[in-house]
Order: C-alpha cells, then sequence, then structure tokens
C-alpha cells in the first residue's frame, strides 16, 4: 500500500508467527519421502514447532499426512477401500481398561450416528434396549432406525414431511425408552411406539432444531425453536414455554423515526415485525418472518414492513392494519428486498 497511515496496519506490531508449510508430490502417489520430509521442516521451524519459548523443548507440533491405507491394510482384516473410512485418534486413560473401552464405543456409536446417513440428522439412545446401539437418521421425508450400530437401518412408519431440513432438524429419543421419538422440521411429530403410530406436536412454536433430555430426569426434555425455548415433564407429550424475558431475539433490520428516535421498529427471524415507541415494551405488529421496517418521515403512524419473499405492506394506523405495496415490482422476489428510508410525503 502506498499509504499505510490511511489503514490499520502497523509495522511496530510485527513478529514472527506461528510456522506452517506444505510438502506434496505433484504426481499425487503417496511417498514416504514425503512424510521425511514434512519432519524436516517442522524441526527447522524455531517458532511454535520444533523448538519451544524454552528453547529446549517441542510445542507439540506435527505433520497431517494421508491415511496410509497400506498399513493400516497389513493390520486389520476386512478394511475398508480408501475413501470409504476414516481415522481418528483417542486419548485414554491408561489405569482403567473398562472405562478406555467405554469411551472408545460411545465415541464410535456417535460418529457411525453422524456420518452413517450422509445429509441427515441421527440420534442415539444410550439407556435403551439395545443401548448405544440403537441409532436414528432423520430426512426430509423418512425417519430410520438402526439397532445394531448402523450396520443395517429401517424406516420407520408413518408420513414424514419435514420442511427446511438442514436448518429445521429436530430428531430425539429418550435416553431410557426406544418407543419415545420425536422428530421434525418446520413442524414435529411425537411416537410413544416405535415409529408406529405419530401424533403432531402441540403447544410449540414452529421450526424445530434440537430437544434435549435432562440427565437429572428422563422425563424432562427441553426442545429449541425459532420461538425459544420449550420443557416438557412427560417425555415430550406436553410443552411449556420457559424462555419468557430471555433477550435473544434476531433482528434482521431495525429502524426508527428521524424526528423522535425511540420509536423504532425491526423485523425478526420467525417472530414478525416488533415496533416501540419507548421503554422496553414492543410491541408484534405483523407475523411471519420481518425483514426491512420503515418510519415514514413526517408521519410516525405511517410505516412500512416486509416479511419473507420481498412481501412489502403499509400502514397508516401505526400497525393496526396494512395494504399489500407489491405492485409494480418485477423479476425475483429474494427472502428480503431492500426498501429505502427515503420515503416522499407522495408516496403511495
Amino acid at each position: 500500500m502506498n499509504n499505510l497511515s490511511k489503514t490499520l496496519y502497523r509495522p511496530e506490531f510485527e513478529h514472527s508467527a506461528c510456522g506452517i508449510g506444505f510438502i506434496a508430490r505433484t504426481t499425487g502417489i503417496p511417498d514416504h519421502e514425503v512424510v521425511k520430509m514434512g519432519l524436516e521442516a517442522v524441526g527447522r521451524m524455531a517458532h511454535r514447532s520444533g523448538i519451544d519459548a524454552d528453547g529446549l523443548s517441542g510445542d507439540g507440533a506435527g505433520i497431517l499426512t494421508h491415511i496410509p491405507h497400506r498399513l493400516l491394510a497389513s493390520e486389520i482384516d476386512d478394511l475398508p477401500a480408501p475413501g470409504d473410512y476414516g481415522l481418528g485418534m483417542l486419548f485414554l486413560p491408561l489405569d482403567n481398561i473398562q472405562t478406555a473401552i467405554k469411551i472408545t464405543e460411545n465415541v464410535a456409536a456417535q460418529t457411525i450416528a453422524h456420518y452413517t446417513q450422509q445429509n441427515n440428522t441421527s440420534m442415539l439412545a444410550p439407556n435403551g434396549t439395545n443401548g448405544s446401539n440403537f441409532l436414528l437418521a432423520k430426512g426430509d421425508t423418512f425417519v430410520e432406525k438402526s439397532i445394531d450400530g448402523g450396520a443395517t437401518w429401517n424406516t420407520l412408519g408413518g408420513s414424514h414431511t419435514y420442511s427446511w431440513h438442514g436448518w429445521c432438524d429436530l430428531i430425539a429419543v429418550a435416553p431410557d425408552d426406544e418407543d419415545i421419538i420425536m422428530a421434525g422440521g418446520n413442524w414435529a411429530q411425537r411416537t410413544a411406539d416405535g415409529g408406529t403410530t405419530w401424533n403432531n406436536m402441540t403447544g410449540l412454536h414452529a421450526d424445530h432444531h434440537v430437544a434435549v433430555f435432562a440427565p437429572s430426569d428422563p422425563n424432562i426434555v427441553y426442545e429449541a425453536n425459532d420461538g425459544g425455548v420449550y420443557r416438557s415433564d412427560d417425555k415430550g407429550a406436553t410443552w411449556e414455554k420457559v424462555s419468557h424475558g430471555l433477550v435473544i431475539t434476531q433482528f434482521y433490520d431495525i429502524g426508527a423515526w428521524n424526528t423522535i428516535g425511540t420509536v423504532l421498529g425491526g423485523g425478526t427471524q420467525d417472530q414478525g415485525t416488533n415496533m416501540s415507541t419507548g421503554g422496553l415494551t414492543w410491541k408484534k405488529i405483523y407475523g411471519a418472518d420481518g425483514g426491512y421496517f420503515v418510519v415514514h418521515p413526517t408521519d410516525p403512524r405511517t410505516i412500512y414492513s416486509e416479511s419473507q419473499y420481498t412481501n412489502i405492506r403499509k400502514s397508516t394506523d401505526g400497525g393496526n392494519t396494512w395494504t399489500t405495496k407489491t405492485a409494480g415490482i418485477t423479476g425475483s422476489t429474494p427472502w428480503t428486498g431492500v426498501i429505502t428510508p427515503r420515503i416522499s410525503s407522495s408516496h403511495g
């Protein structure tokens, strides 16, 4: 840069960075010589690598390599083909072999639950009949179950259409009862008979993300959705909202009246458009997902709001009634369309 004084860069703050290097064969063929050169490169880095600050010891640095398939295949029978398996490292207690085995089994079960069904979400029931071998996987139109650690899967009954898969991915099972399962996306279902019959979960806001059973009591479960946090004391049969008072609303946009800044409002994630005229009191003036919010420069009772897909509306009575103002908009309708606050008094 020609003029560093106009930037945040300050040369006096320059210092050595943590060492990192990259060595590869352009042929892509595995070669132990690459490993040897990588180790030599690590040893030559004096900062945070081969030598620690005391000048005597190392700093825990190492190298990352491809999985050594030929080496593993020589030690492990029935090893999957390269690319079809992963490799991990665990630090286990040396004084308790049973604890080490249990940790390894739990990690393996959770890994299988997460990756066996690609693009699905999974859950296990460690204290049920099948222990950590019981797994669930949810897609956007199905729920599947495994009782052998993911080796085989069976599709549960019922009709399932869980919209917003990838964003709303509720899947849960009671830790002590494999028959009680909850699954959801935009809406949610619950079964108490292992998936034979399902009922809609009522008393909850839409867009379901996760449900967690309390370690202290398997009857208690907390569910998080776009409306907050809910609690059930009967394994999800009934619900009560428990997040009142938490300041957790996500605003997409906030607009204020230029004349008096305490007259303001904004669109929120799944909590509609909300407005305040001062203090801590907010009033919901429109539903759905909110977007941009604009107050007329000369009349605070005239306001513009927006919901998803550029659904723009106008109110002339402070948000009590609304008329749609999308005539003349052409082209695509993104989730939010920008509304400028520069509104003339003649705007319709």
